[in-house]
């Protein structure tokens, strides 16, 4: 990859419609700790790459994943984008909010960084010192967009029916693709006790056994407590 940058579109296509396999990811992985990969449309590309793939949970790509991720978070502005990114959907709550903590003075600053973080609040939901940690810095820095999502968040969380143009934008696929987007946004409504527990769950049986195919997911969300008490602890194992 190194050597073709001329040719890295076509590479990460080909690796989409081809999938994960071991090979692919070392040769993916490599690059991404080289010191060639420093575009901001190459970091974002791969890393989006990586979140794309359907990996099963168990693998030891996992935890390289988790461990690329928390090494390149304080590189640049992107880096630590694709970093939450791949913490987001491979790592656990404590590894996320670490990432999102120490590197406060990055996003903190910027509009768009603190709009990737604020999307990310689902996933804090069952530990509210982290969640209230975050809410307060994203409040205090002011940025309107960043706001705007974790209002809109409260709102979803308020609802006592799932809207039905919600429903089914949640239980479709992006090119074949289960996008991390939706997965958080799916997280939210499950997190909402105000809906009861049987809607939650024809909810979430839905996704698990008719929309989604990635391990991934499909291990987050079934594991989820969907009884007041939140969510199982194995979530962050």
């Amino acid at each position: 990859m190194k050597d073709y940058p001329d040719l890295r579109d076509s590479i990460i296509r080909y690796y989409k419609d081809l999938g994960y396999t071991p090979m692919r990811f070392n040769s993916l992985i490599s690059f991404l700790r080289s010191g060639h990969c420093i575009g901001d449309v190459s970091v974002f590309a791969f890393s989006k790459l990586l979140v794309e793939w359907e990996i099963d949970w168990q693998y030891e790509s996992v935890n390289e994943i988790v461990e690329l991720a928390t090494q390149l978070a304080g590189y640049s502005s992107v880096h630590f984008v694709a970093s939450i990114w791949m913490l987001a959907k491979y790592g656990s709550e404590e590894e996320l909010f670490s990432s999102v903590e120490r590197h406060s003075l990055i996003w903190k600053q910027s509009g768009f960084l603190a709009r990737q973080v604020a999307a990310l609040m689902p996933l804090f939901k069952w530990n509210t010192d982290n969640y209230s940690r975050i809410d307060r810095i994203i409040f205090e820095v002011g940025h309107a967009d960043a706001i705007r999502i974790l209002k809109n968040l409260e709102i979803i969380m308020s609802y006592q029916r799932i809207p039905q143009d919600m429903n089914l934008y949640l239980s479709t696929r992006n090119g074949g693709v289960y996008p991390l987007h939706k997965f958080l946004m799916s997280i939210n409504i499950l997190n909402n006790s105000r809906l009861c527990v049987l809607i939650r769950k024809e909810f979430r049986d839905k996704l698990v056994s008719q929309v989604i195919t990635d391990p991934v997911y499909i291990r987050k969300l079934s594991i989820i407590n969907l009884q007041p008490t939140g969510i199982d602890s194995n979530l962050n194992q």
